[in-house]
């Protein structure tokens, strides 16, 4: 999509790589590793996310501030507002969609692994998809005809009983004969009884009957999904068996909401475009392979913390490095773990917060995704979007830029964490906000119009003093930002000028 508005397409897959490795920042469902830090600290998790709100806050700002100035760097428009869809028709034709996201919330913060998340994540999907109101009024609309052969009933027929066997030999442990005719019962029977009581004839069907059979597809998998639900206690087994109830019904009282040609070529555009991120991630694995099998990337982690001799500052430089290095041959829980033992008590010992040693190391794991020259978050976002990987990663790494700055800062201010919350909170939330715009502004090289170095200079300190928490640095960089925002100005009035004379 960034693509078709003209963004360039190693930008849009950096964005995809940059946004898609904050996830594991971005509180209330961080990664993996943020439980295990909650467990070496000995905290509550809800801790781990609180300290992370306002560093994850300052890491998609920075994002946004990105994309927004190359827009504007580049020339391009948004759409006029007459053509935004309103937001109001958007969630009564759509708002289903957004039933996987929350789901897959739900799941993650009860405690499932990120594999089952994503797996409940795709059937909810299923079920977003068939809950579509206006699929049959959109055919008709674009002039689509159904064209439906027996095949695709068969298919809906062959998905319903593998799904409600499942369902029922996984939660109820019955025997795999016994869960094919309790998977098939319901349906079965509502069928059977509408065309006994109709004598066959659809003509004869009035009042309650006719909505039933009209609005079957969907009453039948409510009904089958809260029996499951209350006989099984589970409410993963009455998502799934609710979803193969639908399409069962669909095979036996209706037409499928999917064909089996829909299917087909769903299955083969997903899995050409899998193709290209397969092979950019097998190239960066030859790399991920040679750090983990020869044991260079905990070697160097050992060396690097030696070479600081006692200096907080390069300490800090030497754990980043570390925490990169790793993380091209590590996943980030292995990562975190490592430099957490090796690194995080020296950091400690130098009198820095253990929250912010650890969140410290734990970011630095994270990025090492979208830090060239492996970049694996990178070199998928360049599969996606079809762009040259080591372009991808550099333009991520700029994107990216607040989280290779802001754990120095929350290193040296801890009240960037909110260990102590309060009215300070606030400021240094803005604060640190309108400081990212700045940093982002000298990254882009550009504001309301090109910036030369000297400008791009105001803009980075100023943005670096608002975010570092104080009021006197927060003066200084609102005056710093304040020079460089008139100086734009004055060239943007200097410019009309010379263009009406």
């Amino acid at each position: 999509m960034m693509k078709s508005l003209g963004y360039r397409p190693e930008f849009a897959g950096a964005v995809e790589a940059a946004a898609s490795t904050g996830g594991q920042i971005m509180p209330p469902i961080m990664g993996a590793a943020a439980f295990l830090m909650a467990e070496f600290l000995g905290v509550p998790y809800t801790q781990i996310a609180r300290a992370a709100v306002i560093p994850a806050i300052l890491y998609f700002t920075g994002i946004w501030i990105g994309v927004d100035l190359e827009a504007a760097k580049t020339g391009l428009r948004g759409l006029p507002k007459h053509a935004l869809p309103k937001l109001k028709t958007v969630l009564r034709e759509r708002g289903q969609l957004i039933l996987p996201i929350i789901g897959m919330i739900f799941f993650l913060s009860t405690g499932r692994t990120p594999t089952k998340a994503a797996l409940y994540g795709l059937i909810l999907s299923v079920l977003a998809g068939v809950l579509k109101k206006d699929v049959a009024a959109a055919e008709v609309a674009s002039g689509v005809e159904r064209d439906y052969t027996p095949f695709d009933r068969l298919t809906g027929v062959i998905i319903a009983f593998a799904a409600g066997t499942f369902a029922l030999r996984e939660f109820l442990s019955v025997g795999v004969g016994i869960a094919a005719l309790l998977a098939a019962a319901p349906p079965l029977a509502y069928y059977g009884a509408l065309r006994l009581l109709a004598g066959g004839d659809p003509e004869k069907r009035g009042g309650a009957l006719a909505t039933l059979d009209k609005f079957g597809a969907f009453v039948m998998p409510i009904i089958g999904a809260a029996v499951m639900w209350v006989a099984s206690g589970s409410l993963q087994s009455a998502v799934v068996y609710g979803i193969g109830l639908y399409f069962l019904s669909n095979a036996l009282t209706g037409e499928p909401q999917v064909s089996l040609r829909q299917l087909l070529s769903a299955l083969e555009t997903g899995a050409r475009g899998a193709v290209g991120v397969a092979v950019a991630c097998a190239g960066a694995g030859i790399i991920v392979g040679t750090v983990t099998l020869t044991g260079l990337g905990l070697k160097l982690a050992t060396g690097l913390v030696d070479l600081s001799g006692g200096n907080l500052l390069l300490t800090l430089v030497f754990t980043m490095v570390t925490s990169i290095i790793l993380g091209m041959g590590a996943p980030t829980t292995a990562n975190y773990i490592i430099t957490s033992t090796i690194a995080a008590p020296a950091l400690v010992k130098l009198g820095v917060l253990p929250m912010a040693a650890h969140l410290f190391t734990f970011y630095f794991g994270i990025i090492a995704d979208i830090t060239p020259p492996v970049a694996l978050a990178a070199f998928a976002g360049a599969g996606i979007a079809k762009a040259d990987p080591f372009k991808t990663g550099i333009n991520a790494t700029k994107l990216a830029i607040a989280a290779f700055l802001i754990p120095y800062f929350f290193v040296y201010s801890p009240d960037l964490l909110m260990i102590n919350p309060g009215l300070n909170t606030v400021r240094i939330l803005i604060g640190s906000v309108v400081g990212m715009v700045g940093v982002g502004a000298a990254v882009a090289g550009w504001f309301r119009t090109f910036s030369p170095w000297w400008e791009r200079l105001l803009f980075l300190a100023g943005g670096l003093l608002l975010i570092e928490p104080g009021l006197t640095t927060d003066l200084i960089g609102v005056g710093l930002l304040a020079l460089a925002w008139f100086t734009q100005a004055a060239r943007l009035r200097m410019r009309k000028t010379a263009l009406r004379a």
